[in-house]
């Protein structure tokens, strides 16, 4: 009986040489889940003012991959007790990967925070719906005077 694939996920710190592909994870993601809600304008500016290649490039070291057979389909920044960024390549979405990213992540960061934080666009309920199966509790709502968006703070406390 022939064996079953088994997708093999691992999670690594970033590299510099990974910066090219954690761009093109991003532009084929947000071009596929975020110009709904930002605009069109809003997420071409982002990407041809070299805004996108800058964060990564300025973040690396606070970035953290997985890794599925052996490409990278997801990532996630962190600063401190904020996830500030949690990205699944959209070709991987609603396969379960980024529970195991979320999870990771807060496995990572309760080890040093009892509390951890993050934020999302009022306007992205797929995320926001996401984040709160996963136990995270909405903290607050502010608009952002410079995304010209209403977010959300999210809370999570390290499980007892």
């Amino acid at each position: 009986m022939p064996m079953e694939h088994r997708p093999r996920i691992e999670f690594r710190k970033a590299a510099a040489t990974d910066i090219d592909a954690l761009a093109a994870l991003t532009r084929a993601t947000l071009n596929a889940t975020h110009r709904s809600f930002l605009g069109d304008e809003t997420v071409d500016d982002f990407f041809s003012s070299g805004a996108c290649d800058k964060y990564l490039a300025d973040e690396i070291a606070r970035c953290t991959v997985m890794v599925l057979d052996g490409q990278i389909v997801g990532y996630t920044v962190w600063k401190g007790n904020l996830i500030d960024v949690l990205m699944v390549d959209c070709q991987f979405h609603r396969q379960g990967l980024g529970s195991r990213l979320l999870s990771h992540s807060e496995g990572s960061l309760f080890a040093a925070y009892s509390e951890l934080v993050l934020e999302s666009f009022e306007a992205n309920a797929p995320a926001d719906i996401f984040y709160r199966k996963h136990g995270w509790i909405e903290a607050r709502r502010f608009f952002d005077e410079n995304m010209r968006q209403t977010k959300i703070t999210f809370r999570k406390p390290r499980p007892r």
